[in-house]
């Protein structure tokens, strides 16, 4: 395939002890991250498209010099290889692609260079960095055969979640300490609910939900987060299966910030065609110039999560029973199109070549 995105990454500055990027997976194998419970299944099944990037080894042809381990995982273990990829990238007079995926966010100083992120703020986002989709299973494949299965419009609408939710005091003190100073500032602005630990901002919107005559409500409330075996409560298939099931059948799900600022529940939710119920809280989402969220989803603003009862009650009402199940639709149409991994490739792929000839013309 002509134009294809070219990466190049220097022999001499490759360590086989770190992991490496997933969009490497094609190429050098997927790696299997013992802890995540769900990582290596979502690219056993489906992984990027090589028909529109490749790996070369000849500097010159290269669109960029691609620094193939997570920048934050370097920071902290081998900053001077960072600093020695950004030297490669200027002596070379490429662009520095960075792998910048994680919980983690931050600037990132080094010129010439384009970042990947998905835990980000939207506000914060410059012009050299990429939002991409959280790296998620498509769920539908998976456990339904692909076949999706509308909901009628009822009544009353009916939300779902299945996950972390509870954070005892004397089990992790340490949080409610450092939420402390952010909860107290809260009252004077909701500003500060961003930086909060997302498991209790789920706890907020899940008491007033559960509380209100308004909503019917699905929750499975989970003690510690499942998507990690070492803190999964109990068999992670069986969690799975339950995770799955909540969002199928329930009209929409709760899909809330969990640590870093993204939510995975929310691309599952899309894989599944339902509607995700999504709490803003100034959270990036990838292909926002081609995808109209809006059309299939329930934005609440993170500042009137008080009323969340309120506002899911009156879309509700308001949605004809037409509309609900072509949201439906819509929802899984737009993750199939465009946010599962393979999909999601080629609109990767042009920003990474517009990005490219844009720095080139800046030099």
């Amino acid at each position: 395939m002509d134009n294809i995105i070219s990466l190049y990454i220097p022999r001499h500055l490759r360590r086989e002890k770190y992991l490496y990027s997933v969009l490497l997976y094609p190429f050098w194998g997927v790696q299997k991250r013992q802890s995540m419970a769900f990582a290596a299944s979502t690219f056993d099944q489906i992984n990027f498209d090589t028909q529109y990037y490749a790996l070369t080894e000849n500097s010159e042809k290269a669109n960029f010099i691609f620094l193939p381990y997570n920048y934050w995982s370097l920071e902290k273990d081998e900053p001077q290889l960072i600093t020695a990829y950004a030297h490669e990238a200027r002596k070379l007079r490429k662009p520095l692609l960075i792998d910048a995926v994680s919980d983690k966010i931050g600037k990132i100083p080094i010129s010439n260079s384009v970042a990947l992120r998905y835990s980000y703020y939207r506000s914060k986002l410059k012009k050299s960095d990429i939002v991409i989709p959280v790296y998620a299973e498509d769920l539908l494949a998976s456990y339904r055969n692909g076949i999706l299965t509308m909901r009628d419009k009822k009544e009353l609408p009916t939300v779902g979640f299945a996950g972390w939710s509870s954070l005892p005091f004397f089990t992790y003190p340490k949080t409610y300490i450092k939420d402390l100073p952010l909860f107290l500032l809260g009252f004077l602005t909701p500003q500060f609910d961003l930086y909060r630990k997302g498991v209790l901002l789920r706890r907020k919107a899940l008491k007033i939900l559960e509380q209100s005559p308004l909503i019917e409500t699905r929750f499975l409330y989970r003690k510690s987060f499942s998507g990690n075996i070492k803190t999964a409560e109990k068999n992670t298939d069986i969690l799975r299966e339950e995770f799955v099931e909540n969002i199928i059948n329930s009209d929409y799900t709760l899909c809330i910030r969990g640590d870093a600022n993204q939510s995975t529940r929310f691309f599952e939710t899309l894989s599944l065609g339902r509607i995700p119920i999504f709490v803003d809280t100034d959270m990036a989402l990838p292909l926002t110039d081609i995808i109209n969220y809006r059309d299939f989803c329930v934005f609440v603003d993170y500042r009137e999560l008080k009323n969340i009862d309120k506002i899911i009650h009156e879309f509700h009402r308001s949605v004809s029973p037409e509309k609900f199940k072509h949201m439906q639709k819509q929802a899984r149409e737009t993750y199939e199109k465009y946010l599962r991994i393979d999909s999601y490739t080629p609109f990767l792929m042009e920003k990474l070549r517009q990005l490219a000839s844009s720095k080139h013309a800046n030099e």
